[in-house]
């Protein structure tokens, strides 16, 4: 399985945030996916780079242009399952991750345990291919054509394609396994390299099953998004990520808290994970109306596909592809192997706890609109594509109702992402040493990827209208533009931890976190780039307006906020109720309750400043969503 941002991305995260983004299936506590919210679409390569021309009439405007009930319905009942699951997704993603963090002994044992993932999600990303992605563009497309027959026989097809390049990859991966033991094994500690030659084999199969399981995987939850399934993808993750926690207790119960019960684990929780989603999705695949309930408006009979279609295919897989591997180079697997050359597996360990704690939360604070945004986009797509005509001429203004889910969802993104960023970034020092006593070093690190991560969010939705839009020239260009990443990272550690070391007069370890700094620093400016990219070419070249009036109540309302919580975080300090075990889960309620009081701080800010307006309590109660009434009168 790919890294998330991306879409982290997500998420791809968030990040990224990826339409996201989707869960880990190699480690959720250790390794996320990017936030690559690269997603592609499918028609006129002529009309893809056309780059928009502003000296092009807009579309003509349909009067009252809004979604189609049916469609509204369906996403927004998409978004509600998303955001009623999102709670016990991050309870359980959090606890995985503390529970894992504080059970092995030693700081390299997380960090070798992340390192297995960083090789399974690199190896996994190049032989991805772009196909998964592809799926919730074109599913739609071939349910049209063929109806349920031909869903099941395209979906069947990319299964095998996706193993065939599964067992090229894992013979090459046997076959080089010496090489790969001996570089993971260069410069670490003796004892180290001692567990290397003992696991070796074990951690070469182990990555061979997470990429075979990945892959699988990411199909079948790529093939639910695409019908809004969102209930079932969120069910099938917070099992995921329970399962493996559990198994990792078991098997320390049971034996010693030794590396290999955790890859055992890492290999169990996609074996079940796979086999939730595959039936969840060869179900809905045989089932008419369940294709129906998720979007489908017309089935057609149509026994093969064209050869335009997998020509097209093809095409938009070779776009996303290359919008991934672009993607990777500022993640976590590929940041994960700089800091491994500069501080070893102690370095990896401590990056990895910075950047997932992060991005936990991002991952909450997006879940509502995990794969929701390319579905949506591309039925809005659809729709204007037929009201033109069948083609949309080059440099199309965006239509009313593209503008209308544009604005919703980037104030949704501001309400979510400006007072939760600001309040954790205050609590992440404390948080840290309570939630992962030994990896304290990791919280100014984590405090930069909060900005950096939680802009990139919030700026990130023109990248998949673009994407969904056939503008495919501007997006490439990002992608060029987050490549800087590579030489700032390279130069960045170095800098930041000299510097402490010459200005500061720290020793090399003490240092080591500011190195870690200089990481955070590189990958954020160079995700920020990216996104900075495609929003204003949206803005100029489709006319998308941002909602900077709402964002500016949004941020006034959390001033308020952010001096109670600073205040407070700074007086209770990291154990206001000592270091015992009793003490730090006393510690970590009372940062809980100043988030809490935070957030209410917040809310009354936000009312007091007028709320939402008039226009967004009718495309509220437009979209029916099953909140209780007082929930829409107070907003």
């Amino acid at each position: 399985m790919k890294m998330k941002n991306d879409e982290l991305v997500k998420p791809e995260g968030a990040g990224a945030m990826s339409d996201e983004s989707s869960s880990n299936i190699y480690n959720s506590a250790l390794s996320t996916q990017h936030s690559a919210l690269a997603e592609v679409s499918d028609d006129d390569l002529q009309e893809q780079d056309s780059g928009g021309d502003p000296t092009q009439q807009p579309l003509p405007l349909v009067p009252s242009a809004q979604l189609g009930p049916s469609l509204a319905q369906t996403a927004s009942r998409a978004m509600v399952w998303n955001t009623l699951l999102f709670p016990i997704k991050f309870v359980v993603s959090i606890a995985s991750s503390i529970i894992l963090a504080n059970l092995l002994p030693d700081r390299t044992d997380y960090g070798l345990v992340a390192f297995v993932s960083t090789i399974a999600s690199t190896i996994g990303l190049y032989a991805d291919l772009g196909i998964e992605r592809s799926l919730p563009r074109f599913v739609p497309e071939v349910e049209r054509s063929g109806g349920p027959s031909l869903v099941r026989r395209f979906l069947w097809q990319i299964v095998a394609l996706k193993l065939a390049v599964m067992a090229l990859l894992v013979g090459a991966l046997l076959l080089f396994s010496g090489p790969l033991l001996t570089w993971l094994a260069y410069k670490q500690k003796p004892e180290t390299i001692a567990l290397l030659n003992q696991l070796g084999s074990f951690i070469i199969l182990t990555i061979s099953a997470m990429l075979v399981l990945g892959a699988l995987f990411d199909t079948f939850m790529q093939f639910l998004l695409s019908y809004f399934k969102q209930r079932a993808w969120n069910i099938i993750t917070i099992a995921a990520t329970m399962l493996q926690p559990m198994l990792i207790i078991l098997f320390f119960s049971v034996g010693q808290r030794k590396v290999e019960y955790v890859l055992l684990a890492m290999v169990a929780t996609p074996l079940v994970s796979v086999l939730l989603a595959g039936r969840q999705a060869l179900r809905l695949a045989s089932n008419e109306a369940a294709l129906r309930e998720g979007g489908a408006t017309a089935l057609g009979k149509a026994a093969h596909l064209t050869a335009d279609f997998r020509t097209r295919f093809l095409r938009y897989s070779g776009i996303s592809y290359f919008m991934n591997i672009s993607v990777y180079f500022y993640t976590l697997p590929f940041v994960n192997i700089i800091v491994d050359n500069a501080y070893k597996l102690d370095g990896v360990a401590l990056f990895a706890i910075a950047y997932n704690f992060v991005n936990q939360v991002l991952t909450v604070l997006w879940a509502p609109l995990s794969g929701l945004q390319v579905p949506l986009f591309s039925r809005i797509y659809a729709q204007d594509k037929e009201r033109a005509g069948g083609v949309l001429p080059a440099g199309a203004q965006a239509s009313p109702q593209l503008q209308e889910s544009y604005t919703l969802l980037s104030k949704f993104l501001a309400l979510a992402l400006i007072p939760a960023g600001v309040g954790l970034a205050l609590l992440t020092t404390n948080l840290t040493y309570v939630l992962y006593a030994r990896y304290g070093a990791a919280s100014l690190t984590a405090i930069v990827l909060v900005g950096f991560l939680f802009v990139e969010a919030a700026i990130s939705i023109p990248h998949n209208i673009l994407m969904v839009y056939e503008r495919f020239t501007p997006v490439l260009w990002s992608r060029v533009v987050s490549l800087v990443s590579i030489p700032l990272l390279l130069g960045f550690i170095p800098l930041f931890d000299g510097a402490a070391q010459t200005i500061l007069h720290m020793d090399p370890d003490d240092a080591k976190p500011f190195g870690l700094v200089g990481a955070a620093v590189a990958t954020g400016v160079a995700r920020v780039l990216s996104r900075l990219v495609v929003f204003i070419y949206a803005r100029r070249s489709m006319g998308l307006r941002y909602p900077w009036a709402f964002a500016r109540k949004v941020a006034l309302a959390t001033l308020a906020m952010a001096a109670l919580v600073r205040l407070l975080a700074v007086w209770i300090g990291h154990y206001p109720f000592g270091t015992a075990s009793g003490g730090k889960v006393s510690a970590a309620l009372l940062n809980l309750g100043i988030a809490i009081l935070g957030g209410v701080v917040f809310a009354i800010a936000f009312r007091l400043l007028g709320g939402l307006d008039e226009d967004d309590k009718r495309r509220l109660a437009r979209l029916k969503l099953p909140l209780p009434a007082w929930a829409l009168r107070w907003l």
